[in-house]
């Protein structure tokens, strides 16, 4: 009895046919986020919106626990007001998803939003006689509000991290004397001087931070301006510097060229050929002038009458002192010139008389 393989064939394609959907929605995900990401032109900018990013999640993923009775404090007052706070951050990740505002005002505005609504959910925690276990709902709050106060300063924005200690500070000592809890009391100092303590680390790594982006925008804007005086562009300028630094072999200097353009190249070609043939000429007329003159003395004649001290010629030359100090010595024997006597006045003074 022949058995039916059809249901069997069709499962291969519709497989395929999955796994195609699924790359193909993944690979529009990417696009997404890749577009989203690269919204920002500035690496500050960027990690700005990175750690703004996971602090929402983190933020929304913690109120809805509470909005749906899993963890937290079970009351009215705090389930309205989580539900202020989720749709603050809803409506700011929508703005700046749209661009109506940028990511320093939409972090400001949530972070100082934020720490305003957990402040009057403290306050309320302190004064309302139905709420168990006041106090350790405020040391929870206040563990809140501070990290919300290191978020704005892991965001570098100084003002709102001054503005975020102040109303952490001030919740601290509003409930301190409501309660009149001794507890609080113990504790008042110690969250003071953390505060204050973070506050300064974060407001001085802030302005590290807005230094160091000023400074980065000064060197593209000079290199910009750079490029454009010499109409060059950055891969031309590399190969410029990678030409003068070292020597290279046939295959790799003939790509450095290539990098830098028709033009460019057979400007460099026409100058150097040029140089090397007045240099040419020079020791031609020099060796004419002194002609037991061997090439490297004639060389160093060439390089001491242009103004070149020892230490130049050395570089020029690729030799050691003490080589050019020898040569120099022959040279100065073979005029026989006196100590006294100095050697590039000497040379000068043959080469004038020719």
């Amino acid at each position: 009895m022949q058995k039916d393989h059809t249901p069997t064939m069709n499962k291969k394609p519709e497989k395929n046919n999955k796994a195609a959907s699924l790359k193909e929605a993944l690979t529009a995900i990417k696009k997404v986020t890749k577009r989203f990401l690269d919204r920002e032109d500035n690496y500050l900018d960027q990690q700005r919106q990175v750690l703004f990013v996971f602090y929402a999640m983190f933020l929304s993923c913690g109120l809805l626990t509470n909005i749906t009775g899993l963890s937290g404090t079970f009351h009215p007052f705090y389930t309205t007001m989580n539900s202020i706070m989720l749709a603050e951050i809803v409506v700011l990740s929508v703005a700046y998803i749209t661009r109506r505002m940028s990511i320093v005002k939409t972090i400001g505005c949530m972070t100082l939003s934020l720490q305003l609504c957990l402040a009057v959910e403290t306050v309320f925690g302190a004064l309302s006689p139905d709420i168990k276990d006041d106090v350790t709902m405020i040391l929870i709050n206040m563990l809140i509000l501070s990290a919300n106060t290191i978020f704005s300063l892991a965001t570098y924005l100084i003002l709102t991290s001054r503005l975020t200690t102040a109303i952490a500070l001030c919740t601290y000592i509003v409930c301190l004397t409501a309660t009149g809890n001794r507890i609080l009391h113990d504790y008042f100092l110690i969250l003071l001087l953390i505060m204050l303590f973070i506050s300064a680390i974060g407001i001085r790594i802030a302005k590290n931070a807005e230094y160091l982006m000023q400074a980065n925008k000064t060197l593209q804007r000079d290199e910009t301006e750079l490029l454009q005086v010499l109409r060059l562009n950055t891969k031309q300028v590399k190969a410029y510097i990678a030409l003068a630094l070292e020597k290279h072999d046939l295959a790799k200097t003939t790509h450095l060229l290539s990098l830098m353009g028709a033009t460019s190249q057979k400007n460099v070609i026409d100058n150097v050929t040029e140089f090397l043939k007045q240099q040419e000429l020079e020791k031609h007329d020099i060796a004419s002038v002194f002609p037991d003159f061997t090439p490297s003395e004639l060389n160093i004649c060439r390089l001491i009458l242009q103004g070149k001290k020892q230490g130049e010629i050395c570089n020029i030359l690729n030799k050691s002192e003490s080589n050019i100090s020898t040569q120099r010595a022959n040279i100065r024997k073979k005029l026989g010139l006196q100590t006294s006597q100095d050697l590039a006045e000497a040379l000068a003074e043959r080469m004038n008389k020719g």
